[in-house]
Order: structure tokens, then sequence, then C-alpha cells
């Protein structure tokens, strides 16, 4: 039995505050029984108090605060934000559950720290998303991502963080841990210091000519020139003998020039083991992503034996199929997808074998990872999948003047990443005609989204099509205009494009 320097009993002694003979500061501590469901059969709290008087009050308001916490019918003392997500965590998807982390970690756990969820009004509610539009960066750990340099919030982003804040709190609502859920703000368009993007403009968009054409597609074609020139690729220790794991393994041709022949022609990129390796994967995984429309986190969780070649008899050719198990698809649900360029897509994956091979050391089997982890301090080199392969690609899109764009309407910095490369996949599908049903199968999301998120292309579909029809079936409306009234509308007119 612990022992008291001082103990008062109060309320018919339901409550009572005591000092610890133990204790070296004197703060009195408050203990009474728990009336809710969960947690101990006593609630024993320090009252952070020295004086009889601020414990006594102190200890009185946390009681009366459990009795009627007990009368709303709810299960526990109290909820923090933290407690909610661990709690929760399943509730989300895990999209969201990442999101949601992610948003605790950089911005919520600033703000609310560890306040009771069921304190929480529609005012500090409305108080933090003011608070937030002002610190687009966590002040502690300047990690969150800002899109322009005029620190403006996007209002989609802002939308997303109140979805997932209030889906913590009706997830309470519903297990009784607080009484209400708080109204949320509605709105956030005509709020200073924020920028509303269209649907289809948010992220970097590869333009056909300009983007596609000029620069990335000559870069791929550059990286795959080099990777190509056989003086420069990776040779056995002992180029006499045949390549073996571990008694005569692969080596770059740096290496082997430093230890043999000085006088060897080399290149900095493809005969450095690291630098050569990272080039092909940003090749690799660009070009299986801009031919197949796969998600860049699908991608990124394939392995050999998801890459397979099918002939089809009825067209005589070729085609590459990329097998997405419902594991690693987002939506959870199982695809096939059919690459657009036939069998090229397979012959990169064979000289992508090839670059592993030298890279590795390994004879890839069908249950290995397609993007292994290059990190060779890691116990997991090889054996797991590559982490953070979207960096890479941020990395090369930076070197060839692919990174960011600026929105004229907002001013609003946009950035490319591996998912451009997909959305130039459904940009391209949809433009050549392929109707919203089969590509929604091919690249694994609903018509909806993809007339959400590309509804400039449905305007070139309505272009193509009116036009195309009126051309063709209103001949006597096309008669009625006479060459100078045609030429009345130059100065008004502009290119269609």
């Amino acid at each position: 039995m612990p022992s008291y320097k001082q103990m008062k009993n109060l309320l018919n002694g339901d409550v009572q505050i005591y000092i610890l003979e133990s204790a070296k500061s004197d703060v009195w501590q408050v203990r009474f029984r728990n009336p809710l469901e969960s947690g101990g059969h006593y609630v024993r709290r320090s009252t952070k108090h020295r004086d009889e008087a601020s414990a006594t009050r102190f200890a009185l308001n946390l009681y009366n605060e459990y009795s009627a916490r007990k009368h709303l019918g709810l299960a526990t003392g109290n909820i923090t934000l933290r407690q909610a997500l661990d709690r929760f965590a399943n509730d989300f998807d895990p999209v969201g559950r990442k999101m949601a982390e992610k948003a605790y970690q950089t911005y919520w756990h600033e703000y609310f720290g560890d306040m009771d969820l069921a304190k929480v009004r529609v005012d500090y509610i409305r108080a933090y998303f003011k608070w937030r539009v002002k610190n687009p960066k966590s002040v502690k750990t300047e990690s969150a991502w800002k899109s322009s340099d005029t620190g403006s919030v996007s209002v989609s982003t802002l939308k997303l963080e109140r979805n997932l804040l209030r889906r913590v709190f009706n997830f309470c609502k519903e297990a009784s841990l607080i009484l209400d859920a708080p109204s949320f703000p509605r709105k956030f368009e005509t709020w200073d210091n924020t920028h509303n993007i269209a649907s289809n403009k948010r992220r970097g968009r590869l333009d056909l000519k300009e983007d596609y054409e000029k620069v990335l597609s000559p870069y791929l074609q550059s990286i795959h020139k080099g990777l190509q020139t056989r003086k420069w690729a990776a040779q056995p220790a002992n180029p006499e003998e045949p390549w073996h794991p571990t008694k005569n393994p692969y080596e770059s041709r740096l290496k082997w020039k430093n230890r043999r022949d000085k006088n060897r022609d080399t290149h900095k990129v493809w005969c450095h083991l690291r630098s050569r390796y990272n080039h092909a994967f940003f090749w690799f995984f660009s070009n299986i992503i801009l031919n197949s429309g796969i998600r860049p986190s699908e991608a990124a969780k394939l392995k050999h034996g998801d890459i397979t070649i099918r002939y089809d008899e009825a067209t005589e050719r070729y085609f590459t199929l990329i097998n997405i198990d419902r594991t690693v698809s987002k939506v959870r649900k199982h695809r096939v997808a059919i690459c657009r360029d036939y069998a090229e897509s397979f012959r990169r994956y064979l000289y992508w074998k090839t670059e592993i091979k030298y890279r590795f050391n390994r004879e890839p089997k069908d249950s290995d990872w397609l993007f292994p982890s290059s990190n060779e301090k890691s116990e997991g080199f090889y054996i797991e999948r590559r982490d953070k392969p979207l960096n890479t690609i941020r990395v090369h899109m930076k070197k060839i003047g692919l990174h960011r764009r600026t929105d004229m309407r907002t001013g609003v910095d946009t950035f490319f990443s591996a998912y451009s490369f997909r959305s130039f996949y459904i940009t391209i599908m949809l433009r050549n005609g392929l109707d919203l049903y089969t590509l929604s199968k091919q690249v694994g999301t609903s018509p909806q989204t993809i007339i959400k998120q590309y509804d400039v292309n449905e305007n070139w579909f309505l272009r193509d099509r009116m036009v195309g029809h009126l051309h063709a079936n209103d001949e006597h409306l096309r008669q009625g205009f006479q060459s100078g009234a045609m030429k009345a509308f130059e100065k008004f007119a502009t290119v269609w494009d």
C-alpha cells in the first residue's frame, strides 16, 4: 500500500487528492473510480498543482467531465487525434491512411497536439484551416511540399485534408468516443492565399510536340543508345571465361579500366555501375508507363513474371501484356494492360533484364521484383523492391527541363512526375479515338474519372466530331458563305488548337 504525506476526501469520498510520501515536488494527485466503459478501474492523474485549492478545483473539474461523458453515453475519457488515427487506421483505404498520416505529421500534430477531440468545435476547425492556409510548410520539419513560391495553397488539397479530418471525427462519433462531429468549411475558393486549378491541369502535362517529341523522346533514345553501345557494357572480371555470379561476376568498364587498361575508351555514365543503372531505370520505368498507362505505384510493384508476350492470330502481331494483380492495383481489382507499342515493350524488358544482371550479378526469376532495391547498405539489396522510385524520375525530369511549369491563370507552378507519363498515355489514346470504357479497363479507373481529369480531350473529341459531321453533312450551309464574306471573319478569328 502506498503511503501519503497528505490526503483529502472530496464529494463524500468519491474523489481523493493526495501527495505521495515518495513525491519530491509535493504535487497533488487525484484519484476516482472510472465511470466509463474503457480504461482502468480508476482514473489517476497529476493535478500539476502544489497548492490544495488549485488541486481541488482541478480534481473536481476532471471528475465532473468524466461524469458528464457517462451521462452522454460516451465510451472513454478523452481521445486525441493521434489515438484516433491509430484506432481507426484500418477503416481508411491504404492511400487515405497514408495521406492522413502525412497530414498529421506535418500539420495536425502541431495544431491539435493532445487536445481532446470531444472539445473541438466548429470555430476551432475553421481556425485550424485559416492557420493551415497561412502555414503551407511545417514550421518544425519544413517537409511539406509547397506548390509555388507564392506560398498559396491548393483548394483541392484543402478539400482532401478536410475530408480526411472529417472522417476521423465521424469514426469517433460512431464509436461513441465523442458526442458529435463538428461542422467543416464547405468552400475554400474565396479564401485568401488559395488557388484553384482545373482538375486536368493540376499535374504537369506533356505536350506531344513540344515536350515529348522534342525533349523526352530524344532523351530516352539517347539512354537506349548508350546502353546498347557494346564497348561500354559491363563485362565479367575475366572476359575469357563465362559469367558466374560469384566466381566471375560482372564489373563496370571503369573498374576494369582502372585495374587493367588505363587507355581504354570509357564513358562517365555508361561505364559507371550506379549511374548506368539509374539511367536504365528511368528509361525502362518511363517507357512502361508511357506505353501502357499503368500507375507508377503499380509499375513499382511489378515482378518479372508480370511481363509477358502474346501472339494474336487475328492480327498476326505480338503484344506485350502487363499483369496487374489485385494486390498491386490501387483499386484492388485485377486487370491485364496491353502495351500500345506491340512487342517493343517486351524487347525493352529483355534489355532491362540484362541491366539487372550487370548491376546485381543475379539471374532474375519470375518471382523477383522488376525494380529491385539498389541500396547496397541495406539488407534488402535486390531482395526488396526499389524504395522511392519516383525520386529518380524527378531527377531526370529536372535534368531535361521538364520538372515544372507555371499555370498562366493562377501563376502557380505545376510539377511533372511519373504520373505525367500516365496522363500522356491517356491523352494520346483519347486523341486517337479509343472509347472511354475500353480505356478505363486498360488504366484501371472509371470513365467518370477520365472525363473529369482529362476533359480537355473531350473538347478535342467534340471539336473533331462536330466539325467533321458539319463539314460532311451541311453542304447547303457552306454554300451560303461567299469568299468575300469569309474574309470578313479573319480579323476576329484565332487558330482552333
